[in-house]
């Protein structure tokens, strides 16, 4: 049979242990939460295509590292606006031609992202 003493002793040590048991449970819940919220984050915010819209060409962005990345054209929108043209690595670069391009809005944030479709000729 236990003593008073021991008794007490082995209750701290068994609140102890379920206390332990209890914060490592919640950083689990947590680290959870937080990725199944990103998940749906990026599951949702599918894009949809836009209309599209035409520039002129004005300048070509370079990465800034070592390592080779595609470049990416700066267009000027006709509404005055200045923006850059997602994936254009393999588009070549002529300054001052007119291009159309495809606008996408994603529907979680509405995020406006521009791909390259063409050249517009001059005729």
């Amino acid at each position: 049979m236990l003593n008073k003493k021991q008794s007490s002793t082995n209750a701290k040590i068994t609140r102890e242990i379920w206390m332990q048991r209890f914060r490592d449970l919640r950083w689990n819940v947590l680290g959870l939460a937080l990725f199944l919220g990103g998940l749906l984050v990026y599951a949702a915010d599918t894009r949809e295509p836009g209309p599209d819209v035409s520039g002129t060409v004005i300048s070509l962005q370079n990465g800034h590292s070592e390592a080779p990345k595609p470049s990416k054209l700066i267009v000027r929108l006709d509404d005055g606006v200045e923006i850059i043209v997602n994936e254009s690595g393999s588009v070549p670069f002529y300054k001052g031609k007119r291009v159309l391009l495809q606008q996408t809005i994603t529907k979680l944030f509405g995020y406006h992202r521009y791909y390259f479709v063409r050249y517009i000729s001059d005729n």
